[in-house]
C-alpha cells in the first residue's frame, strides 16, 4: 500500500489515520461499505484485538489470539454469508511505514 497517505502524530498519538486514493480503488455501487475502526488493547493476559464497526461503531469483535482472528471475527458478524477474508495486519496497519520505523530505530 504505497499509496497510502498516513496522518499520525505517532509515538506521541496512538491514533494513525490512513487514506487510499479513491481513485486506484474502484468501489460498485452496489458495494456494502463500512467504516471500522481497529485498536489493540493491553491486558495481564496480552493483548485484545479489537474492531468496532457500525454508524456509531456500536458494535464491535475482539480477539485474544491474533490480528487476523479478530478480521475472520468481523466479516463473519458483517458479512457471513460472502466468505470474505482480510489480512489482520493489513486492517490494524501494522504493515504501516511509521511503525516500521518506530521498531527498527530501537
Amino acid at each position: 500500500m504505497d499509496d497510502a497517505q498516513e496522518i499520525h502524530n505517532y509515538p506521541f498519538d496512538s491514533i494513525i489515520n490512513i487514506y487510499l486514493s479513491a481513485k486506484k480503488y474502484q468501489i460498485p455501487d452496489d458495494y456494502n461499505q463500512c467504516t471500522i475502526r481497529c485498536s489493540i488493547n493491553y491486558n495481564k493476559e496480552g493483548p485484545v484485538f479489537q474492531i468496532c464497526f457500525g454508524k456509531y461503531f456500536e458494535y464491535e469483535v475482539f480477539s485474544t489470539k491474533t490480528v487476523t482472528d479478530a478480521a475472520n471475527l468481523f466479516h463473519k458478524k458483517y458479512t457471513p454469508e460472502k466468505g470474505t477474508k482480510t489480512s489482520g495486519v493489513y486492517l490494524f496497519g501494522l504493515h504501516l511505514r511509521v511503525l516500521n520505523e518506530t521498531r527498527t530505530s530501537k
